[in-house]
């Protein structure tokens, strides 16, 4: 091939790889602002749907869509800008990384939203009833030579209301039990609760805690202490 022939198929190549990255940096916009939409509107508007109807179908889709548009957009996005870069064009590398810098900041603004809301409604009634049996046992352990009680025997005392005894109260079923080292106060949420989302623990030392249970508990942070 001549060097008279090689300038147009050169200019026509820089041309369709120019039009390509273009292309690849709109795609990767598009993909940001839906997985924007899903970290900062669809998930916190699912996760204020009662538990007892919340469709499953509507969260795992959500789930599937938010996750697949926020690895594309990282995927199509640094493609565009690494494209824009061999071909030169800013526009392209703009676009590339806007897109990415529009995904980082949903990203945050959707942690900053969930750890506002991260309990739920009813969630309140059973940290407070389980700040009420963590004072119980102090009473009873002061006055039973440093032993715990059980749900039973704090009511006995008078040291708990007896609807713990009975049945779920605000929505929750609360049990204690002993060990060499403690007791352990559970709050289980009832199946009949649609105003609350997790379960509670707290021991000896009288911190409210997330439940160990991964799905009965926020995203990262079962075990951990509750807000």
């Amino acid at each position: 091939m001549s060097k008279s022939d090689s300038g147009p198929v050169a200019s026509t190549f820089r041309g369709s790889a120019d039009r390509f990255a273009i292309l690849m940096g709109r795609t990767a916009m598009v993909l940001s602002l839906v997985a924007a939409a899903y970290m900062v509107v669809f998930a916190p508007f699912v996760a204020s749907i009662p538990v007892c109807t919340r469709p499953a179908w509507l969260e795992e889709a959500g789930e599937r869509l938010g996750f697949s548009s926020i690895v594309l957009t990282f995927l199509v996005g640094g493609f565009s800008a690494l494209i824009g870069l061999i071909v030169r064009k800013a526009r392209a590398i703009s676009l590339g990384l806007a897109s990415i810098s529009v995904l980082v900041i949903s990203f945050f603004i959707a942690v900053a939203t969930m750890n506002r809301e991260e309990n739920f409604n009813g969630d309140g009634a059973a940290v407070a009833n389980l700040r009420t049996i963590n004072a119980a046992e102090v009473t009873y352990n002061s006055s039973h030579d440093l032993k715990y009680g059980t749900i039973e025997d704090l009511t006995r005392e008078e040291l708990l209301d007896s609807r713990f005894v009975s049945g779920p109260v605000s929505g929750y079923n609360f049990k204690v039990s002993l060990d060499q080292s403690g007791y352990t106060a559970t709050a289980t949420r009832d199946a009949a609760n649609c105003s609350a989302r997790w379960d509670y623990f707290t021991e000896s030392d009288a911190i409210i805690r997330y439940s160990r249970n991964a799905s009965r508990a926020p995203r990262g942070k079962a075990g951990q202490p509750a807000l």
